[in-house]
């Protein structure tokens, strides 16, 4: 692999994982860390199809003085992308770029040029320095596994390397709220699972269903300090987590195929009596004020932190 900034050096890091010869090489810069591009990407392990649409995208963002660093995320930053797979980037613009552009609501990257493969086109969104630094700080859970594996492609930004290594990073600070916000949650999702029965009322089944598999998984994954990765990903977190209660993946597949009151009490059961988790207060008063009430404290939606 070759990386040039005001030096050029070659490395050959061999049978090592994308995330890992990256971070070796940051280390090894971070000291002169500035306009810092990957120009080959044979060491990174990816599909070469994906390799040469960000070297493209890369070369044209390092000639932009809009743009202050290209970030790569999504599937192919994480290993697991298709032979189809979009390729997922975060663009962090100047601070005058990203105001012009939210103004428009044009913050939005989306590309085909760049890409020779079929139905392939890079996308993802553009962003500010100030975003980044905001998302370590206090960002949701969704907003740091964007960053799970993440890695950069070219960057000007000094303390850009550090950022992205702690942005994804389970906040434990957060966790014994969380389990009040999704104990509540879950325990209504039941309830509301067993009035939609008696009113034979799929649409409600439906949705509480869907809440009570959301928020046992998150007691879950908040139970193992794992990041909850938004929907897309959540069966693989859970299957992924080493502390769950057994035969979850089938008991929630049991339930979404069944619908009916044996598998809903089945998976309330399964994640109930996993363990004690210390809920203080009446539910209904902590779904009241996480859900009824949240658009007047101002906060994200409780299913999203």
């Amino acid at each position: 692999m070759i990386v040039k900034s005001r030096f050029h050096v070659l490395f050959n890091f061999r049978n090592i994982n994308p995330t890992t010869k990256l971070n070796r090489i940051n280390n090894i810069i971070k000291k002169s860390f500035c306009h810092v591009i990957i120009t080959t990407l044979e060491e990174i392990g990816m599909r070469e199809h994906h390799k040469k649409a960000i070297e493209r995208l890369t070369e044209s963002i390092r000639s932009n003085p809009k743009y202050r660093a290209l970030i790569i995320t999504g599937s192919v930053a994480k290993g697991v992308e298709r032979e189809d797979s979009d390729v997922d980037v975060v663009l962090v613009a100047t601070d005058k770029e990203y105001e012009r552009r939210k103004k428009r609501n044009n913050i939005l990257y989306y590309e085909t040029q760049f890409c020779d493969y079929p139905g392939g086109y890079i996308d993802g969104k553009i962003v500010n320095l100030e975003y980044l630094r905001f998302v370590a700080e206090e960002g949701t859970e969704p907003a740091r596994d964007a960053f799970r594996n993440a890695w950069i492609a070219y960057s000007d930004i000094t303390e850009l390397e550090n950022l992205i290594r702690k942005i994804p990073v389970y906040q434990k600070s957060e966790k014994l709220e969380k389990i009040q916000k999704f104990y509540a949650q879950f325990e209504i999702a039941y309830w509301y699972a067993q009035e939609a029965k008696k009113r034979n009322d799929n649409y409600l089944l439906t949705r509480s269903i869907s809440d009570l598999i959301l928020f046992g998984g998150r007691l879950i994954l908040t139970h193992n300090e794992k990041v909850f990765p938004y929907h897309k990903l959540f069966m693989i977190a859970l299957s992924e987590v080493k502390e769950k209660p057994a035969n979850l993946i089938e008991l929630i597949e049991d339930l979404l195929e069944k619908r009916n009151s044996q598998a809903v009490e089945n998976f309330y059961d399964s994640i109930k009596n996993f363990g004690n988790w210390e809920f203080r207060g009446i539910p209904s008063v902590r779904f009241m004020l996480d859900t009824e009430l949240a658009w007047f404290y101002k906060t994200p939606y409780v299913g999203d932190l």
